[in-house]
């Protein structure tokens, strides 16, 4: 009696890297996404059908859905939404993938939860005359030390922003607000 058995040669991912599709999202805000990603030798690996568990350690600022187990796609990721509460704070979600019965893989990101804020303004002329139609530009900046100064790393979306038109140009009397 003899019998045939197959046996896989399929290399098994080495890690996991989860990483927040935003590091930061707004209280009470529109959920964001967590994504969990398959590595292999340091390179994304495309392996459908791995269940990838997730947890997170604060729940007041952020949580997950009670289903928190969701398997690979045939890219090698695994997507969560993260949805804020009412309060501000940080929430670490760690991904977990459990290989052929001996191997874990994990890893953990961090999600800051703040607050609303606004920032607004006038744009005038020297007569310190309103100016419509002005285009008015939000950025994140850091400060330089080197420099002494504040330096622009990334501009900011306010598509949602009450008082300027989808253009990104002040109102009437040259209000802005972010």
């Amino acid at each position: 009696m003899c019998a045939k058995v197959k046996i896989s040669t399929q290399a098994v991912p080495d890690a996991v890297v989860v990483t927040p599709q935003s590091s930061t999202i707004l209280v009470g805000g529109q959920p964001d996404w967590v994504i969990a990603q398959l590595y292999l030798n340091g390179q994304p690996y495309k392996l459908a059908g791995i269940g990838i568990t997730f947890f997170s350690d604060n729940d007041t600022v952020a949580t997950l859905p009670s289903v928190k187990t969701n398997v690979t796609d045939v890219n090698g990721q695994a997507w969560i939404p993260l949805t804020s509460n009412m309060n501000a704070g940080q929430v670490h979600v760690t991904a977990q993938a459990s290989i052929v019965h001996i191997t874990n893989l994990t890893d953990t990101t961090t999600v800051n939860v703040v607050n609303w804020g606004t920032i607004s303004g006038i744009v005038t002329d020297k007569n310190k005359n309103g100016i419509p139609d002005a285009t008015v530009s939000l950025w994140n900046c850091y400060y330089n030390e080197t420099s002494g100064g504040w330096e622009p790393t990334s501009y900011v979306m306010a598509p949602e922003n009450p008082q300027l038109t989808n253009t990104g140009r002040t109102a009437a009397v040259g209000m802005y607000t972010f």
